[in-house]
Formats: C-alpha cells, sequence, structure tokens
C-alpha cells in the first residue's frame, strides 16, 4: 500500500532523478578540441553546454544543472558533488599530441590572459606546470586521471578528421538527440566568428569582434603544429617531463631527443651553497636562493633522472630532496636539518687514489717552492736575484701552469668517476678554494669580471680570493655560467676561456612579486614610511651606493633636470645599503638638496609600489653583470633610463632608454622625456613584454640543462 509519506518520497526520488540526469562531461587539457567539440555539439545535435572551473574570480554558473553537456578542465575530483563520473554521469575525454596542447596554450595565454607574456616562458611553464598548476600539475597528470575515468576517449586528430563518427562513439553510454549533419560547422567557419562556442566577448582581453577573438581560439587547429614552433632544449624537456603519457597513448614514436632517451643513468649534482648561509642580500645571494628553487621544480618533476645535494660550509651536504619549500625556506630547511638526526651529512671521505695524488701535490709543491731558493742561495747575490726574478717571471710561470694543467687532466681523469658527484656547480669563483677536494667535472657561475675590469672599485683581499678562484678553476678546466651574453665575451677576452666551455643562463624576475601595484593608498603608505612627499613626481635608483654603480652622474644630471623650468617639483628617491668605498664617493652638499631622498634598505613587498608609481629607475651603472632592478622595474610596467655598455642593453632591451653612462646631459635629457605621459605610456608597454622574456624557471632549466650536458660527456675537458 503506498502511503501519503510514501508517495512524497517516490515524487522527490522521481524529482532528484531528473534535475541529476546524466550529464555528459566534455573533458580535456586546454587547447585539445573541446571548444571545436562543444560547437559539433551545439550545432549537430542540438545540445546546448556550459563551462565549469574552479577559478578565483570566475563564479560557477547558477544554471549548470540546466545543461546536459558541461565543459571542463579541471580533474575529475574537483568536479561539483552529484554530478561526478562515478555518480551516474559521462564522461569523454579529448587528448591531443602534448606539445600540440602546450604550444597552443602558450599562445592563448598570450592572447588572453597575460597580452605581455613571452611564448616560450609561457611554454616553459606549461610543460613544467609547478605545484598543482596547470589543472592538476600539468599535461601527463591531467591525461592519466582523465583517461582512467572517462567512458570515451577521443583524439584530437581523430575528431578534426571526422567529427560527427567520433561523437557517435558516446551513443552507447549516453542518449544522444538525432544528428543534423548538414549543420556541421568547418574549422573555418568557427575561425571566422561564425561559432556559438570560442567566439564570445571576454572581459580579460581587449579584441573588439567575435572574429578577432574566434581567430585567437580556433588559432591553427593542425596537428603537429608544435614542430615549427617548439623550441629543441624545451621539446627535451617536455619528454622528460611527459614521455610515459605520450608513449602510451601512441603519441611521437621514436622522437625523444637527446638527454630525454629512456634509460640513460641517474646522475647526482651537487651545488655549493656556503655563499647563502649568511648573505648581504645583493644579486648573488638572490641568484642562488632562485637556482634552488627552480632546481627543486626539476627535482619534483623528474627524481628518477638526478639527485641534487646542497654543500655546505666545511663541505657538510644536505640533499636537495629533503627541502618542503611550500611549507618552509631555505633558511628554516637548513636549520632543521642541522639538529641531531637531520639530513645534513658530513663531508664524503675522498678515494684512495685522490690521497695518493695529494700526497704527490704537496711533495711537488713543497720542493718547487724550496729548491729554488736553496739554489739561489749557492749563486753569488747579483746572479741570485736575476735566478730568482727568472723563476717567478711569466716565461717560467707559463710553463708551470702548463705542467699543473696536464697534471690535473690526468688527476681528473683518474678521479672523477669516484667521486660521489658527476658534477659540481660553484655558484661565486671565489668559493671555488672550499670546494678544492671535490674531484670531479666542475661548472662555475662567474656573475662579472669587475675585478679585472675595475679593480679600483673593489678591496685588495676580494681581488685576491677572486683571482685564486679564477686560477683554480683554470687549473680544473672547468665550465663556466655566465648571466649575461657581456659576461661571456669579457670570460674569454680576458681571461681565454674557450667559447664552448661557457653556458649562458639569465637571470630573470619574480612576477608573482614584481608587478604593477596602483593602489594609490598603498602608495601612500609606503611614502609614509619613508618620510617621502607625496602627490610629487619622483625618478627612482635602486642599488648598493658604491663608485662603480654611478651614483654621482646619476645626481649631476638630476640636479640639472630640476633646474630646468618647470621640474622644481621632480623628486629622485635612492633605494640600497651602503656598499664598498662609498666613502670615497664626491657627493659634497648634494645629499642635502631637498628634492633627494636617501631611503636606505627598502623591503622587497614595498619595492613594486615604488617602481610603479616612479617615472624611470635610474640604472647607470659603469659595469653590470646582469643588473636585477631594471628587469624588475619592468616588469613593474615602468622604464628603465640603463648604461648603453656591459650587459645592460641585454636587460633594458627596448624597455627604456640607453645613454652612456658618463655623459650628465644625456642622462638628464633622458630623465626630461620620460616626464611626457606619452613616451613614458609607451615605453611603459614595451617593458612588460622585455621583462616577461626573462625567468628563472628558465634560468634553472638552462642551467639544469648544462649539468645533463656536461655529465653526459665521456671524458673529462
Amino acid at each position: 500500500m503506498i502511503t501519503f509519506a510514501n508517495a512524497a518520497k517516490l515524487r522527490l526520488t522521481m524529482l532528484e532523478s531528473k534535475l541529476e540526469a546524466p550529464r555528459l562531461w566534455i573533458a580535456s587539457f586546454p587547447r585539445s578540441g573541446n571548444t571545436f567539440f562543444r560547437n559539433v555539439l551545439s550545432r549537430v545535435y542540438r545540445m546546448p553546454s556550459e563551462s565549469f572551473f574552479v577559478e578565483p574570480g570566475r563564479p560557477v554558473s547558477p544554471n549548470l544543472r540546466d545543461f546536459p553537456a558541461l565543459k571542463t578542465h579541471e580533474l575529475p575530483e574537483n568536479l561539483p558533488e552529484g554530478l561526478r563520473p562515478d555518480q551516474g554521469h559521462v564522461a569523454v575525454y579529448l587528448i591531443r599530441d602534448g606539445r600540440d596542447a602546450l604550444v597552443s596554450a602558450a599562445h592563448h595565454r598570450r592572447s588572453f590572459a597575460e597580452p605581455a607574456s613571452d611564448f616560450e616562458v609561457n611554454l616553459l611553464e606549461a610543460i613544467m606546470a609547478p605545484g598543482n598548476s596547470f589543472f592538476g600539475g600539468g599535461w601527463s597528470q591531467h591525461v592519466e586521471k582523465w583517461t582512467a575515468a572517462a567512458a570515451v576517449v577521443i583524439r584530437f586528430e581523430d575528431l578534426i578528421a571526422d567529427p560527427i563518427g567520433q561523437v557517435e562513439r558516446l551513443r552507447p553510454h549516453f542518449d544522444l538527440p538525432e544528428p543534423h549533419p548538414e549543420a556541421l560547422p568547418t574549422f573555418a567557419a568557427l575561425r571566422s566568428g561564425d561559432a556559438d562556442y570560442g567566439a564570445n566577448p571576454n572581459t580579460v582581453i581587449a579584441y573588439n569582434s567575435k572574429q578577432e577573438i574566434a581567430e585567437h581560439n580556433f588559432r591553427r587547429g593542425k596537428v603537429g603544429s608544435w614542430r615549427d614552433e617548439m623550441p629543441a632544449d624545451l621539446h627535451e624537456l617536455f619528454w622528460m617531463v611527459h614521455g610515459k603519457a605520450m608513449e602510451a597513448w601512441g603519441y611521437g614514436a621514436g622522437e625523444r631527443p637527446g638527454l630525454a632517451q629512456k634509460n640513460l643513468p641517474k646522475k647526482r649534482f651537487a651545488v655549493q651553497v656556503g655563499n647563502i648561509q649568511d648573505p648581504a642580500r645583493d644579486g648573488t645571494w638572490r641568484y642562488s636562493v632562485e637556482l634552488i628553487n627552480g632546481l627543486h621544480a626539476f627535482l619534483t618533476k623528474m627524481p628518477e633522472r638526478f639527485d641534487i645535494d646542497l654543500i655546505l660550509k666545511g663541505g657538510r651536504y644536505v640533499s636537495l630532496g629533503e627541502y618542503h619549500p611550500e611549507s618552509q625556506n631555505l633558511y628554516e630547511f637548513f636549520a632543521a636539518e642541522d639538529r641531531p638526526g637531520g639530513a645534513i651529512a658530513p663531508p664524503p671521505e675522498a678515494a684512495e687514489i685522490s690521497h695518493r695524488f695529494n700526497k704527490w701535490e704537496q711533495f711537488v709543491r713543497h720542493r718547487s717552492e724550496k729548491w729554488p731558493k736553496k739554489m739561489a742561495a749557492l749563486l753569488p747575490s747579483g746572479l741570485r736575484r736575476k735566478f730568482l726574478a727568472a723563476w717567478d717571471g711569466p716565461r717560467i710561470q707559463r710553463q708551470r701552469n702548463g705542467l699543473e694543467l696536464r697534471w690535473q687532466s690526468y688527476r681528473a681523469e683518474k678521479e672523477t668517476a669516484l667521486s660521489r658527484w658527476d658534477l659540481l656547480h660553484i655558484l661565486l669563483p671565489q668559493f671555488a678554494p672550499a670546494s678544492e677536494e671535490i674531484r670531479t667535472k666542475w661548472l662555475v657561475t662567474c656573475h662579472d669580471l669587475t675585478t679585472d675590469l675595475f679593480p679600483e672599485y673593489h678591496h685588495e683581499d676580494n681581488i685576491k680570493i677572486a683571482n685564486a678562484g679564477l686560477k683554480l678553476c683554470a687549473m680544473r678546466q672547468a665550465d663556466f655560467m655566465t648571466i649575461s651574453a657581456a659576461s661571456r665575451e669579457d670570460l674569454m677576452r680576458l681571461r681565454g676561456v674557450p667559447g664552448s666551455r661557457i653556458h649562458l643562463a639569465y637571470e630573470g624576475a619574480n612576477w608573482d612579486l614584481f608587478r604593477p601595484t596602483k593602489d594609490p593608498g598603498r602608495l601612500a603608505q609606503v611614502q609614509a614610511q619613508l618620510n617621502l612627499p607625496q602627490g610629487k613626481p619622483f625618478f627612482m635608483v635602486l642599488n648598493t651606493l658604491e663608485p662603480r654603480k654611478n651614483l654621482e652622474g646619476t645626481l649631476r644630471a638630476f640636479l640639472k633636470l630640476v633646474e630646468t623650468p618647470g621640474n622644481a617639483e621632480v623628486q629622485l628617491v635612492i633605494c640600497g645599503a651602503v656598499g664598498w668605498k662609498m666613502e670615497h664617493l664626491a657627493l659634497g652638499d648634494q645629499r642635502r638638496h631637498p628634492n633627494l631622498h636617501f631611503v636606505g634598505f627598502v623591503d622587497d613587498p614595498d619595492l613594486p609600489v615604488l617602481y610603479t608609481h616612479a617615472r624611470a629607475l635610474c640604472y647607470l651603472s659603469f659595469y653590470e653583470g646582469f643588473g636585477l632592478p631594471p628587469l624588475e622595474a619592468m616588469a613593474c610596467g615602468t622604464p628603465v633610463i640603463s648604461s648603453n655598455v656591459s650587459s645592460m642593453p641585454e636587460v633594458a632591451g627596448d624597455g627604456g632608454l640607453l645613454v652612456d653612462p658618463h655623459d650628465d646631459d644625456a642622462i638628464a635629457a633622458a630623465m626630461q622625456q620620460l616626464l611626457d605621459d606619452d613616451v613614458r605610456d609607451a615605453l611603459a608597454a614595451r617593458a612588460r613584454a622585455q621583462a616577461h622574456r626573462f625567468s628563472w624557471l628558465k634560468m634553472a632549466w638552462q642551467t639544469l640543462r648544462t649539468y645533463l650536458t656536461i655529465a653526459a660527456q665521456d671524458t673529462f675537458k
């Protein structure tokens, strides 16, 4: 007997069943054909669809459950409760060669989300998907989860070739309406703007017509488009990260390039990082920290290919794999692992052959110092002086260096295979002597050669340490990493290092931190904190205050500017800690000028505020190995007035004005130009685009690729 309660329960069950009738999920990694598929469903099967995303600022459609088909890039477990594939609903997964999907995604980001971004940097980030980004950690992770959950998997190339035939594969799993084949849209028609999906106005972008939007959404629709767009080094990386899923779905057979070949022996690298334990927060410190964080991201994705140890002061070391950047910073990591029971290990024991070689070296070095003095003592005083001068002279020195070089090469051939590590990366030449006992292939980062080019700007002790380190690197026939082409040229010209042993990896900017920050309230807060006047235009200087940075020339030029009619209100904000030989700067009464503001060290969170609102960053050094502040300023949309020497044209590009740092009039003229809003705005747009060509993740990849390349070489150079 059906009671009233039972009848009500039955009606509720029927209503819930109607509300939760099977939905068709159209799932794919972005740029794998889902928009084309939705248009086919809409035109041919009269099935409308809605999108579901879990993204900040993108609310879920309140009418989501009214649609028979739902498009998503989210992973199955992130779908709404009651609508998941394991809860009575059906999923079709569209899969595309990951290379095509990621190349298209990199273009899509530049066209839609971040017009100032760089294609290659976008592609690198799409391949790596740091953390849990790119819908769950990247293409292959997405493929693995969705192909296990989907009722039907459709390959992109099959969809393009036979759209209706591929959709019909769903009929055994989902109640499809009868098709109308005559309504099938062509890809060309969709690209022209005749699309139900993929041509609608989007507030994120500035395109004016449906056709413009469609041209970007339906960019090529071509199989194999990656071939003329994916750089060779990123193709290697792609296969290292995603090769397993590619081969599982029949893509790219036999196309694994060099370093991505399967069954290569696992490598173990060491990075000497003692300098970041008690750092001055300069460019070399930031380089070290960003490199370690970047290497950790690659280690997380490819643990089967390499390990990395961090060598601390005293030769102790710890595995980078023990580091958890999501919950600790490097200092917390080192402190935690340095306690009893921590992962920091004592220096590894040297091989017996190394002990024997060391004894021979000590014997020869002792005799080479002692014997000449003994022999000289037997000679008359006049001959003694000539003999000792000849012994220490350039001819004998070249012969001794040649013998030393051959000896070190011989040692390396015998010892490298016995080392714990396949390669040691030393982050500054000055730190090379501390790693003298590590007998393996060396890679040494040389930021610049200012000790050779501008010794007057350095303490004598620093010059000696740098020379000792570079000499040891030469003896070990080390490879070098430089952070600019200018430093690479200096190494070849001044130190005679062959170009084949020098590798280039530009530094980057932290885009999460350095981005336009236009909140006037935040500016007022920072200006009040630094005791700066408000409501007045200002230029900005940021660097360590030392003679090489040419603060004197910048101040002279600025004071000329403010003496020009109409410029009396312009201010100059000088940020940075006092560096070497600051006492020799001839600033005099200039420091007390009311338009000059020496604010000292500025915290990182406050820098983007000053950068964004400055007319320009003035960075007029006589020499730079790279120059991070110009890059950070440009990432905030701020032009730079930069020197036209050393590496600075490489960094600034067309994102600022390049001038002779010795020409005060040229500097003042550049400042005057940037007081014009139209000039500044035009340069600001180019500055953002220039900054986005540089990436810390890209620097870390180029460095890691150098490790793998050097370690793969069979013989020591």
